[in-house]
This record gives structure tokens, C-alpha cells and sequence, in this order.
């Protein structure tokens, strides 16, 4: 494993797991060569005790000595899907796949990352593929079990999953199998299954029950309640709606509202607010008449008494900071979602129960009532796809709700192709739960960025000291003190500056580069977005994508009635006072819709809209990749310093920048080729000795000069 202190190794040692880490970011194919072997031994996920984070980085230094390293990347593959990051896990298999075509084991990895990323019919065709090639099922009987529950085959999932509990028990495997066995209406099977996690006091498995209760009951308020056990009033007000419709959906259908937060835009069974449950909506703190209130009995020690004093009267600063901010937004905040005219179909009945479960263990406490509005609501961490409520997509895969295995429906996915994963790698939005892992676990090799960004990414000049301060004035008679602006004055100014507004939501994501591609390919197809702009606003780990503001919600839900005519699903929301809401482009700058769009005079169909958006304003084109960093300003110093260095090298060449997640690539070029970037590459490493890969971007993808701004 490489340490924080790795700065002190040789520069060349630096400079290679410097090149791996840019490449794992970058998400770009290593150079690749045939391999004679397809065969290696199976890697454990959790070998000699490691955690995830430390097996990724170990196998980044093995990439780093050698990139063809097959063996190296399914390990690094793996431990990325254990931290959660499906896309990085995507493109390590897709370069072992290159590497060693008939390797079982690269076509099981490949299968997890696929089933991760909602295309569960590809997946299986991995895992077919992984069976031929003689891979033992409980290597990958998790995540063949999680495509069969979005494929609506909770059976053979519950299978599945008992294969790999068996082999290795671990709790994401166990809340999995409890969703599966509510998806099939066996809500005591589900209980029983969780209870273990329960009594343990494990949140996520809480959060579990609820989704349980609201799969297997018709009464959503009892869902309502077990979800105000464990979630934020926010969050709670949030999942309402929804929890009304789980039961009456079809298997494929649940298992893709729980896992992906994705909704039939139609709408199945009757909507509900959190405002018709009045006794869960007067409290003050979330499910607090559910749970016993004091403390626990039993002995206790000193220290215990000490420590847990000391974290409540931290906890009890943070509550009064935040409810001095947020005193002005309280009422804002409660605002009722609307409801909708969605048909009401007739939810099946369920079988006879078996035996009642055991006595519940007793429920955690609830979150503090004045903290619920700190943040948006974290959504549940269960099943390693986090359950949410994102805009809904397209017809997913998961409404095959056949017997895929068992051959009833004929498995023909045409778009599904590895040849085109890396670009599909780029469109896609990186998840951000890599972060998350790292307070759960220790650090993930991405506490190597400090280090990695100190040897390629020098930050500017540290600025003069400030001068002295000038001398007093004199005392003056009768002075009339100025009075501090009071936290109430500060929250009404912050209200001044951002009023309640009317927006339309057209999706959620958690880069801002997906959220520019996505309001792009509709504002350039659709006439209705002519002087709009584009915003986007926290929401919980993601964001919302809107357009607007709008005079009234009435003339924000006359647009989204436009945009349903062409199969665009789209919410009305409305900020509370005081809620920040950023531009996506300056001022004047969001995309407008083409000369076609704007003659045909109102909204394109789906089609039209994709074979508009086909033809990108920003080409496909080459680059070479010197650095990265979170600031312009950083990266123009950067430039400078390596063209200073490398004068021959940089003559006639300009400096560019694109977003990369949280930070920025720092570009050379275009060039015609990659051969041509690495030649770059290679000229300015034996000239000023810097490192860096080749990079090619994504169609459309916006790349701008670095002397821009």
C-alpha cells in the first residue's frame, strides 16, 4: 500500500503511481499488448484483512510497474465495485477484457459493473460467459442475483444470493436478500432477515425495513412510520410520495424504484404527502412517539459517561448554529409536494403469512429535530446502488419481467457492445460514494491526490504578507456603538438574495459536467427552451438539473406539460427563501435551440431530439493530459512552469482545461492522433522531464482554453 509519505520516494517512483492515479481518473485505456495466458488465480476481495480502499491502492501499484498487468486490473476492478464506484470498476475490466479476452473471471467483473449501472440484460450475458469459461457461481452469485430482481425474478435472485451468503455473509448480501423477499410479498421472510442488523442498530437496515414494509403493505401508513424511524424529516417528506405506489408494482419495477430510485412516469397506485399524516407531520423530530425516549439502562462507566457527554454537547452546538441559519426557511422548507391524477391499479393479494417474526429490536434514536434541516437527506445507503428518486429514464431494461434464465424471453440486447464502453464511460455521471467509503473504511488511494497533485501541479506564489494595520483614530466623545448584524437579519438578507422561485426539474446528477451535456441535448432539440437558462442546486449527494424561474408554478407546470408531449418526464419544484441557485453557463450563455428546433416551431419527438444532439458542437478529438487541479489559476501557473521547462516541446502549443468530478484535467493540444499526443508526451519528458497520458474526449464534451477566463 502506498502512504501519504510516498512524496519522499524516488521521483521515478512517484512519477509512476502519479501516471496510474491520473489514469484511474481519467478513465482512459492504459496501453494494452497481447497476453498468451487467459488464466490466473482467483483474487479474494478481501485478501490478508484488507479493506477495499487498501487492495485498490495496492493494485494500482502493480499497475503502475506494469499497466499490461491483467491480473492487476480485475483485482483493482473489484475493489473499486466494493467502494462503489461501478464506472472506474467499468473501464478497468474493459482494459483486462483487451488484455485476456476468454478470462471467466474479467467477464464476471464485468457483469457486476454492468448490473451496477441499470443494464441488467448485458450483465447476464457476462455472466453466461463467465459460467462457460468454467467461473464457480459463488464468485458471482451476488450480483447475478441483483440482475435477476431488476429483471423481475425475485426467485431466482433469493437463489442466487443464498449461494453467496453461503460462501461469504456480509450485510450489503443480507439487505439485499431482504429487499428480494419483499419484491416477492414474503414481508416475515424479510424481517426475519434483517433482524440480526436491527438488534446491531445498523441505520441502513432501518432504512431497509421501511422500504420492506412499503414493497409488502397496503397501508402506507404504516410505511410512513417505519421510514420516520430512520430518516430526516426532509428525506421523509421526499419518500412519501412514492411509498404509496411500491406495492402495486410490478417485480422488475420494485426492484428499480428501491435500488435506482426510478419511477414509472405514469404512475402506479394513489400519490401521498407527508402533510396527510398529521401526527407524523406536527412532530417535531421525526418518528419521535415511535421510539422509547431516555436512556438505556445498565451500567455505564465513567469514560463512556465522559465521552458520550462530550459528543452531545457537540452535537448541541451544531444544532443551535444551524437553527439560527435556518429559522427564516423552517416553514419554507414544509412545503407539500403535489399530488397526481395517476391511475390506481389494484395491488395483488398477498400469500397466507407464515409464522410471525420475533419482537422488533428496539428502534435507534431519531436524528434531532433542529438538525433535520442541516442538509439535504442522505438517501439510503442499503443495497450498494443507492435508493433514491432520480428523474426517470428512458424504457430501462428492467422491464423484462419474464424467466430470462429458464429461456421464456429471448435475451437480445443489440446496443450493448464493450467496444463502446469508454465513451459510454464519459457520458455517464461518476457516482460519489467513493468519498463516503473513505470515512467508513480509512483512506482510499485517492489520499494520494495531495501527493500526486504536489509533484505534477505546483500551486502559485504564496501573496505578499498584508501590510500593517494603520494606527487607532482617536478617541472620539460619545461614541455611538454599531450593532452586529443578529443570525435573524443574516438568514433575511440571504432571503432577499434568493427568493422562493418556481423551477422545473429535469433530472438530478452529481457533476455538472453531466448536467451541461443533459440541458444542452434538450435545449438544442426543443423550441420551448428559447431564452431559458439553466440552474442547478444541491440535493442531498447529487444535484438538481432545473430550468427557469418561472413567473408562478402555474406557468412552470405548463411547461412541463409541453415537455410531456414529446416524452420528456419533468417535476415542478419551488426553492425555499434563502436556497442558492447557481447558473450552469454565465449569464446569457445556456444552449439555445438550433435553426431546425426553433422552424418546426414547438417541442421534437425523443428521435428528433437524439439526431439533433448527434452532431456535437465540441468533435471528438485528442489530447495530451499534464496535470490536474481544482483551480484555473493553479493551472495556468502550472502551464507556464512547463513551458518554461520545456520550451521546444510547448512552442505553438495551447493550454486547455475540462472538468474531471471535484477537480480539472489540464490539456495540451488537440492533436490529429494519439500517436501524435504521445509523441508530444514523450518530447516534453526528455526535455523538462513531465509526465502525463493521453486523453481523448467524449463528443460533445466541452473542453475550454485556459487563457479564457
Amino acid at each position: 500500500m502506498v502512504h501519504r509519505n510516498s512524496v519522499s520516494k524516488p521521483r521515478s517512483v512517484r512519477r509512476a503511481r502519479t501516471l496510474c492515479l491520473l489514469a484511474l481518473l481519467a478513465g482512459t485505456a492504459l496501453p494494452v499488448q497481447a497476453q498468451q495466458s487467459d488464466a490466473f488465480p482467483f483474487m479474494n476481495r478481501a485478501s490478508d484483512g484488507q479493506t477495499p480502499a487498501q487492495n485498490l491502492g495496492r493494485y494500482l501499484t502493480m499497475l503502475a510497474d506494469n499497466p499490461n498487468n491483467a491480473q492487476a486490473l480485475v483485482g483493482a476492478g473489484r475493489a473499486a465495485l466494493d467502494i462503489g464506484d461501478a464506472d472506474a470498476a467499468l473501464g478497468l475490466f474493459v482494459r483486462a477484457n483487451d488484455l485476456s479476452p476468454r478470462n471467466g473471471q474479467v467477464k464476471a467483473g464485468l457483469g457486476g459493473a454492468l448490473v451496477r449501472l441499470e443494464r441488467p440484460l448485458a450483465a447476464m450475458q457476462q455472466f453466461r460467459e463467465a459460467e462457460r469459461l468454467g467461473v464457480r457461481l459463488s464468485e458471482y452469485a451476488a450480483d447475478r442475483g441483483f440482475a435477476y430482481d431488476l429483471l423481475g425474478q425475485p426467485e431466482l435472485a433469493q437463489a442466487d444470493y443464498r449461494v453467496a451468503i453461503a460462501q461469504r455473509s456480509t450485510p450489503e448480501l443480507l439487505k439485499r436478500l431482504a429487499i428480494s423477499q419483499a419484491i416477492s410479498g414474503d414481508r416475515n421472510a424479510a424481517l426475519q432477515t434483517l433482524d440480526p442488523l436491527l438488534r446491531a442498530q445498523d441505520m441502513t437496515a432501518w432504512r431497509t425495513r421501511a422500504f420492506v414494509i412499503g414493497l409488502t403493505g397496503e397501508d402506507v401508513r404504516e410505511a410512513v412510520e417505519a421510514a420516520a424511524i430512520a430518516m430526516p424529516r426532509r428525506e421523509l417528506e421526499i419518500l412519501t410520495p412514492y411509498l404509496g405506489r411500491l406495492s402495486s408494482m410490478s417485480n422488475a419495477g420494485k426492484a428499480q424504484a428501491v435500488h435506482f430510485g426510478n419511477f414509472p412516469a405514469s404512475g402506479d397506485g394513489p400519490r401521498y404527502a407527508l402533510s396527510d399524516f398529521p401526527e407524523l407531520a406536527a412532530a417535531g423530530t421525526p418518528g419521535a412517539g415511535l421510539v422509547p425516549q431516555g436512556a438505556a439502562l445498565g451500567a455505564r462507566s465513567p469514560a463512556e459517561i465522559r465521552r458520550d457527554t462530550a459528543r452531545e454537547q457537540r452535537r448541541r452546538e451544531r444544532r443551535e448554529a444551524v437553527a439560527r441559519r435556518l429559522a427564516a426557511r423552517e416553514t419554507q422548507s414544509r412545503r407539500r409536494p403535489g399530488r397526481s391524477s395517476a391511475p390506481v391499479e389494484v395491488a395483488q393479494a398477498a400469500p397466507p403469512p407464515p409464522p410471525p417474526p420475533p419482537p422488533p429490536p428496539t428502534p435507534p434514536p431519531p436524528p434531532p429535530s433542529v438538525a433535520v434541516e442541516q442538509t439535504e437527506p442522505d438517501m439510503p445507503e442499503t443495497l450498494g446502488p443507492r435508493p433514491g428518486f432520480s428523474q426517470p429514464s428512458a424504457p430501462v431494461e428492467a422491464a423484462v419481467a419474464a424467466d430470462v434464465e429458464n429461456g421464456n424471453v429471448p435475451v437480445t440486447p443489440s446496443s450493448f457492445s464493450l467496444a463502446d464502453l469508454e465513451a459510454d464511460l464519459r457520458r455517464r455521471a461518476q457516482r460519489e460514494q467513493v468519498e463516503e467509503t473513505q470515512q467508513a473504511q480509512g483512506p482510499a488511494p485517492e489520499s494520494l491526490l495531495p501527493a500526486a497533485l504536489a509533484a505534477i501541479t505546483p500551486g502559485p506564489p504564496p501573496p505578499p504578507p498584508p501590510p500593517p494595520p494603520p494606527p487607532p483614530p482617536p478617541p472620539q466623545s460619545a461614541p455611538v456603538p454599531a450593532q452586529a448584524e443578529t443570525p435573524a437579519e443574516t438568514t433575511a438578507s440571504a432571503a432577499q438574495a434568493e427568493p422562493a422561485r418556481s423551477w422545473v426539474q429535469l433530472a438530478t446528477g452529481p457533476t455538472e459536467e453531466g448536467m451541461r451535456f443533459t440541458y444542452r441535448r434538450y435545449a438544442r432539440a426543443n423550441a420551448i427552451f428559447a431564452g431559458q437558462e439553466g440552474w442547478t442546486t444541491p440535493l442531498g449527494q447529487t444535484n438538481r438539473l432545473l430550468v427557469g424561474p418561472f413567473a408562478s408554478g402555474a406557468a412552470a407546470q405548463e411547461f412541463i406539460n409541453t415537455l410531456a408531449e414529446v416524452g420528456i418526464e419533468a417535476l415542478r419544484w419551488r426553492s425555499p427563501e434563502g436556497q442558492a441557485i447557481v447558473r450552469l453557463y454565465r449569464e446569457g450563455l445556456s444552449p439555445q435551440p438550433t435553426e431546425a428546433a426553433m422552424a418546426a416551431g414547438s417541442t421534437m419527438s425523443a428521435p428528433a431530439a437524439e439526431a439533433l444532439s448527434a452532431a456535437p458542437s465540441h468533435p471528438a478529438r485528442h489530447w495530451a493530459q499534464v496535470a490536474i487541479g481544482q483551480q484555473v489559476d493553479a493551472l495556468r501557473f502550472t502551464y507556464r512552469q512547463f513551458s518554461r521547462r520545456a520550451p521546444q516541446a510547448f512552442e505553438g502549443k495551447t493550454g486547455w482545461f475540462t472538468p474531471l468530478n471535484a477537480t480539472n484535467r489540464l490539456l495540451v493540444g488537440p492533436f490529429e492522433s494519439r500517436a501524435e499526443a504521445q509523441a508530444f508526451l514523450n518530447a516534453a519528458s526528455e526535455e523538462g522531464d513531465i509526465q502525463g497520458l493521453t486523453f481523448r474526449s467524449a463528443e460533445g464534451q466541452e473542453i475550454e482554453r485556459l487563457n479564457r477566463r
